[in-house]
């Protein structure tokens, strides 16, 4: 999901909701008893899921919600299609309640990145008698409406003593990508494959440099020029500086380049 230009991992997970037989009050002929209508929508994926959650609350009452969450993510079935469009997968709740583990996080919104790399947390835990061993790999992300594939994220091992709880920083290096991206951390042990789906958006900030002397008194005035790749939306172009000023440049443009006079403190100045 797109909103003011920022990426969120969304939808998180798919269920079915397409021919659906559901409780109707006047009469159909699609489905085997007049009082059922065949429907479909998220009106028909959401029981699907709310119903899924409440098997697992029931078999681990003690659990979170955000817990709970992850069961349901970790386990679903690849659907072949990008995380924009299936988030973590297809439903399946039967591997939800032999899941072993469980994570703090069911996916992950990297959201918009400016600097060359990104670091999260994930705590996983063990619910096993026995323990368990954990292999991390990312499919590589995909750039949105676009042919770019990028390796971000370094293959990681982890190790579960039964019950134990342990934390893991995943460093996500966005250093050559440019764009809207998304893909899914997969997960491996000796039986299944799980996944967390993760998504984010990369522009390099512009960034220049104002003369730097301590005799400089008041603003210096230099004149920018910038250009903007792949604007999707009106643009709004604001001027940062050290000492936490901004002035903004154009408001809600159309504009993908353009130069501009501006009054520059003794430091660095974002664009």
């Amino acid at each position: 999901v797109f909103y003011n230009s920022t990426t969120f991992t969304k939808p998180e997970i798919v269920a079915p909701g397409t021919a659906i037989c559901a409780p109707y009050i006047s009469d159909s002929s699609f489905c085997e008893s007049g009082n059922y209508a065949s429907l479909q929508g998220t009106s028909m994926a959401t029981p699907h899921v709310s119903g899924a959650a409440a098997i697992l609350r029931q078999k681990y009452p003690g659990k979170t919600e955000d817990e709970i969450k992850s069961l349901l993510t970790l386990s679903a079935d690849p659907t072949g299609h990008d995380v924009f469009t299936t988030g973590a997968g297809r439903l399946n709740v039967s591997r939800a309640v032999q899941m072993g583990f469980h994570a703090n996080r069911s996916v992950l919104n990297l959201r918009n990145i400016t600097g060359t790399e990104s670091v999260r947390k994930i705590e996983f835990t063990n619910m096993e008698d026995s323990s368990r061993t954990l292999m991390l790999n990312g499919t590589g992300a995909e750039q949105y409406e676009g042919d770019e594939n990028a390796s971000v994220f370094e293959d990681m091992k982890i190790e579960l003593s039964p019950g134990e709880s342990r934390t893991l920083e995943l460093v996500f290096d966005v250093s050559s990508v440019s764009g809207y991206f998304s893909g899914r951390i997969n997960i491996t042990d000796d039986t299944y494959g799980y996944m967390i789906p993760y998504s984010f958006g990369k522009y390099n900030a512009h960034r220049f440099n104002a003369i730097n002397h301590s005799d400089i008194v008041g603003g210096t005035q230099a004149e920018v020029n910038f250009s903007i790749r792949e604007v999707e939306y009106n643009t709004t172009v604001r001027l940062y500086s050290e000492d936490g000023g901004r002035s903004t440049v154009w408001e809600n443009s159309s504009n993908t380049s353009g130069s501009f006079d501006a009054s520059l403190i003794p430091g660095q100045n974002r664009l």
